[in-house]
C-alpha cells in the first residue's frame, strides 16, 4: 500500500517538474527573442562603407539620431554592431587621436622605406654582378649576369620555373644558387629590386632597426611577386639577397617563411 502511494506522489512530482520545465523553457526562448530584436542591427549601418574618413564615418546616423558606426584601425568604416566599442573611434576626440597615431605610423613606415633602399643601395651590385672583383660564383642572383660568365654556362645545371619565373642552378659540387629570369623576360631589374626592398625593409621593422644585422645569417621573408603571387626572398645579412624558393609561398606579406630550396649566395 505505502509503496503503491509512493509511485503515485513521484509520478506526480515528475509531471509537475516536466511542466515548469516547459513554461521556463518557453519563457528562456520568448526572452532569447526579446533580446535578439533589442538589440537588432540598424539598417542605417550598411551606409558605414560608404564612408572613407574617419570624421564623416561618425556621422552616419540610424533611429533616433543615434550614431551607428565607427571607424577601425584598417582604416575601415564599420557598423558599432559589428565590432568591439573600445575598437572603433566613434567622436571627433577619438578620430583626432586615431589619425595623430596613423600619421605616426605611417612617418615610421616611411622611415623603414628609406632605410631599406639605403641598404639595398649597398647590396645591388653583388646581387646584380657588377660588384668589382666579384666571383664567377659568388652574388650574381640574375640569370643575365650568372650566365655572363662563360665557365657557369658549362659547369652549372638549370632548372627552370617557369611560374614563379626562377632558376635552379646547380654546381659540381652540389650546391645551389637561384636567379630571377631576367634574361627569359620574366623578371626586369627593376622589378627584382623592388622585391629586394621590400624583403629588406621586412627584416628592418622585424628587428626595429636602421640597418640589416652584420655576418651571414639568413632570414626569408615574404614579398609580392608581380607574376601574381608570394615569394620567399632570403636576405643574407647585409651581403645578399636571392630567391629562397622557385615556387610560391602561402605565408602572408612580410612575414618570415621557410625556404625550400636550399640555395646559398656563393655556390664554389
Amino acid at each position: 500500500m505505502y509503496s503503491t502511494r509512493f509511485k503515485f506522489i513521484a509520478s506526480s512530482l515528475f509531471v509537475v517538474c516536466l511542466i515548469w520545465g516547459i513554461r521556463l523553457a518557453n519563457n528562456n526562448n520568448f526572452s532569447l527573442r526579446s533580446q535578439t530584436l533589442k538589440f537588432a542591427v540598424d539598417p542605417a549601418e550598411q551606409g558605414c562603407v560608404k564612408q572613407n574618413t574617419c570624421n564623416k564615418c561618425i556621422t552616419v546616423k540610424g533611429n533616433g539620431g543615434k550614431p551607428v558606426c565607427g571607424f577601425n584601425k584598417s582604416s575601415q568604416c564599420v557598423g558599432q554592431s559589428t565590432a568591439s566599442p573600445a575598437s572603433l573611434a566613434k567622436t571627433p576626440a577619438e578620430c583626432k587621436i586615431f589619425e595623430d597615431e596613423q600619421k605616426q605610423e605611417h612617418e615610421k613606415d616611411a622611415e623603414f622605406t628609406k632605410n631599406a633602399q639605403k641598404e639595398w643601395e649597398k647590396i645591388k651590385p653583388h646581387v646584380f654582378g657588377t660588384e668589382k672583383g666579384l666571383k664567377n660564383t659568388s652574388g650574381r642572383h640574375l640569370a643575365s649576369s650568372l650566365l655572363s660568365v662563360p665557365a657557369n654556362k658549362k659547369n652549372l645545371k638549370r632548372t627552370e620555373y617557369e611560374n614563379a619565373g626562377l632558376s635552379m642552378f646547380v654546381s659540381p659540387s652540389k650546391k645551389i644558387k637561384t636567379t630571377w629570369d631576367d634574361d627569359l623576360g620574366r623578371y626586369t631589374p627593376t622589378q627584382v629590386e623592388v622585391m629586394c626592398v621590400a624583403a629588406i625593409k621586412a627584416v628592418l621593422k622585424m628587428n626595429d632597426s636602421k640597418t640589416l644585422p652584420s655576418g651571414m645569417n639568413v632570414i626569408s621573408i615574404s614579398v609580392p611577386s608581380p607574376r601574381g603571387m608570394n615569394l620567399c626572398i632570403s636576405v643574407q645579412g647585409n651581403t645578399s639577397v636571392f630567391p629562397g624558393s622557385t615556387g610560391a609561398t602561402n605565408v602572408a606579406i612580410g612575414q618570415a617563411c621557410v625556404p625550400d630550396a636550399g640555395a646559398v649566395d656563393d655556390i664554389e
